[in-house]
């Protein structure tokens, strides 16, 4: 049998990827300028 199990954690990834670019805004306007948007980010896996 199979084990269920629960994904507590997606949504708050799929809101973090949504808004993202307007948390940074809100809250740390300074990082915000400081980041160039035009470049695809980087996974350092």
């Amino acid at each position: 049998m199979a084990e269920i199990t629960a994904n507590y954690d997606e949504t708050w990834k799929e809101a973090i990827g949504d808004y993202f670019d307007s948390f940074l805004t809100f809250f740390y306007p300074e990082v915000h300028q400081q980041i160039d948007w035009t470049k695809t980010p980087k996974c350092r896996c």
